[in-house]
């Protein structure tokens, strides 16, 4: 037999076994899926900065004891986290201090999230560091002490707060259904805008007081369609912000009255006012920025054809 007959041979021989050996060790360290039900309706987190509960009212989810509002998409993605993950290897145990620590895993540096369904735990989810590949981290499982290498950036998901997952919307309403808005100027003597519209099939009257001017009947609608949503880019807990009152705002939408009360506090060194509002809609104090809060400073010219 040739000699270059035979090292070809030797190398067939020594990739079928190093095909057999990867074959072996996958077989026995290959991915594990960890599934629990995803119909959870409570879910505890606690990290070292901040403790909450998120808890299912109906289609919405409320956080915090003040129980506030929070973004669906977000509690979405925790609950799709969650529900399924997909360890790809076991790198330590929860039973040795200093491989906790290395991996962030310990009560200084982990975060800790427990889902529930009627007040049953499905799973707890112990978070660590991120790994140095993107989209993985390292996690733990219930009451388990392996530590494990797991697929998609679970860490980054939940390095959040209660405040950051805020539903940001003050009111949303059906455009079609608001039919009247009121301006009153705090200030004394300011002229109170009231602009009222009532349909008639597909025609629409349009009134406006005062009425020295005719109104456009565009603008006007446009102003509406403006009005009916309302977000907040900051929540405040104080009922008291300080600054001066410029006007109350009422909105009339089907059978209810929207009111809003805006503030404002005096420009700052680079010249921006702070906006601060409180609303029938919400218990809480909010911000609004300054072409929010500008849609409630409109005077009769605004309309004029």
């Amino acid at each position: 037999m040739k000699r270059r007959k035979l090292i070809l041979i030797i190398a067939d021989v020594i990739l079928i076994l190093v095909c057999i050996i990867q074959g072996v060790i996958s077989g026995r360290d290959g991915v594990i899926t960890f599934s629990c039900p995803s119909d959870i309706d409570e879910i505890v987190y606690e990290s070292p900065s901040e403790n909450f509960t998120l808890v299912r009212d109906g289609d919405a989810w409320l956080g915090g004891a003040k129980k506030y509002p929070v973004t669906k998409t977000s509690v979405d993605y925790f609950i799709e986290q969650i529900s399924e993950i997909r360890a790809l290897d076991k790198v330590g145990s929860l039973g040795n201090a200093a491989v906790a620590e290395r991996y962030q895993l310990d009560d200084a540096h982990k975060i800790t999230v427990t889902a529930k369904k009627d007040g049953k735990v499905l799973r707890t989810l112990h978070i660590g560091k991120e790994a140095p590949a993107s989209s993985q981290s390292y996690i733990a499982l219930d009451d388990k002490k392996d530590i494990f290498l797991a697929s998609g950036n679970i860490r980054g998901t939940f390095s959040t707060s209660l405040s950051s997952i805020r539903s940001r919307s003050v009111w949303q309403l059906d455009k079609s259904a608001i039919t009247g808005v009121t301006l009153r100027p705090a200030s004394p003597g300011g002229n109170v805008l009231a602009i009222t519209k009532t349909s008639s099939g597909e025609d629409s009257v349009w009134s406006i007081s005062p009425s020295e001017n005719q109104i456009d009947g565009a603008k006007a609608q446009a102003w509406f369609d403006s009005l009916a949503n309302l977000t907040t880019p900051v929540w405040h807990d104080e009922d008291d912000l300080g600054g001066t009152k410029i006007v109350d705002a009422e909105i009339a939408c089907g059978t209810d009255a929207i009111t809003l009360s805006l503030y404002e506090i005096a420009p700052d060194g680079d010249g921006n006012a702070t906006y601060y509002a409180k609303s029938s809609e919400t218990p809480y104090v909010f911000e609004l920025a300054s072409y929010a809060a500008e849609k409630f400073l409109k005077t009769a010219e605004d309309f004029a054809e």
